[in-house]
């Protein structure tokens, strides 16, 4: 689940807490087979999280500054994309519901056209759908899709999406992995979600910019690469005649705020953990080199120095250095939900980003 705070050039969603394992639907586990869980007892936990979250936020907000302004429900890339307790917010009228995001070689496009166009309606617009062609062979594994038809399958299934929403007439789709006869998405949407696309290779990068979504940074990039990257988009976006805004790129970031530096190096031995768990489950039997946390993975786990872990101190002078490198939105995994991270970040770091309200000019995504 994400958290959204907004300045004039700076605005931080946080991921208030690893995704849920007991979601909905169908998972594979790390060893590649399908397994079943629950979907009540996750749904409520996730409900119960994004209220507590967002009062913590908004709390610390300060009146007449940039404050909380709203929230992101993050799922997993398995199931279904609403629950019963992802529902609009009617307390602040802000908040955002979205994923980060659905691997969409796993899903039917007209389903998930449907349940996105449903959340669409019922948030009154509030919905941002991240979406990725997958890169974990267990995961592939599991569902019995070869990992190379990601690509084809990812471009098949957005194109059915995209055609699904913009129809006003029945239509049929005749590809290579999906077939539909007179067949309409309903509920009917004025227009599209907001949609997001992780990239990391120029190509990739203006290939986000070309379909006009909004584009996801991974977490571990350094700034300087990042400014890089930043760059590509922003060029892209000007070659297309249109005017950049900060809000249409993403930054992914771990966050952790250490009591001491006993607190830190035990947080840093657990995020190794968990990305040690990840890289086994995305590497394919003897097979080098993938995308996302594989990429940096080549001579063991990626660098750890990029993550926000540390004292306040030490993530103000972080998020300063993102801030310089083009950075205008980041998204932070809390790790291991920490209440207790989420609080000090509202009451000690938000302060020092809020800007006046009249000194805005950018909006949210």
């Amino acid at each position: 689940m994400l958290h959204v705070w907004k300045g004039k050039y700076f605005a931080l969603w946080l991921v208030v807490g690893l995704i849920l394992q007991g979601c909905h639907g169908n998972v594979p586990d790390n060893a590649g087979s399908v397994v079943s869980t629950p979907a009540d007892a996750a749904s409520i936990a996730r409900g119960e999280y994004l209220a507590n979250a967002a009062d913590c936020v908004s709390c610390h907000s300060v009146p007449g500054k940039g404050a909380f302004s709203g929230g992101y429900a993050m799922d997993t890339p398995y199931g279904p994309i609403y629950g019963p307790n992802i529902t609009p917010d009617k307390e602040t009228g802000t908040l955002r519901l979205g994923t980060a995001t659905m691997v969409l070689p796993w899903h039917n496009p007209v389903l998930l056209a449907e349940q996105a166009a449903t959340l669409e309606l019922l948030s009154g617009g509030r919905l941002n759908l991240g979406v990725g062609k997958g890169y974990r062979h267990a995961e592939f594994s599991g569902f019995n899709v070869p990992i190379e038809e990601a690509e084809a399958r990812f471009e098949e299934c957005l194109d059915v999406m995209l055609k699904a929403w913009g129809a006003s007439e029945r239509f049929s789709h005749h590809g290579k992995f999906w077939n539909f006869n007179d067949i309409i998405v309903e509920p009917n949407i004025a227009r599209r979600p907001a949609m997001w696309m992780g990239a990391g290779s120029e190509p990739s990068i203006r290939k986000v910019a070309s379909r006009g979504f909004n584009l996801l940074l991974d977490q571990f990039a350094d700034p300087k690469l990042l400014g890089q990257r930043i760059e590509i988009f922003k060029q892209a976006i000007r070659e297309q005649g249109r005017v950049y805004n900060p809000n249409e790129v993403a930054v992914a970031r771990e966050l952790f705020i250490a009591k001491d530096e006993q607190d830190k190096q035990a947080a840093i031995e657990r995020l190794n953990t968990g990305r040690q768990r990840t890289i086994e489950h995305a590497r394919a039997p003897d097979k080098a080199g993938g995308s996302h946390i594989l990429s940096y993975a080549k001579e063991g786990l990626p660098p750890t120095d990029t993550a926000l872990i540390g004292t306040v101190a030490e993530i103000r002078d972080q998020l300063h250095a993102l801030k310089e490198a083009g950075a205008g939105y980041l998204i932070f995994t809390i790790l291991g939900g920490s209440r207790d991270t989420l609080q000090r970040f509202a009451g000690e770091i938000m302060p020092e980003f809020q800007t006046a309200p009249e000194e805005e000019d950018v909006s949210v995504a």
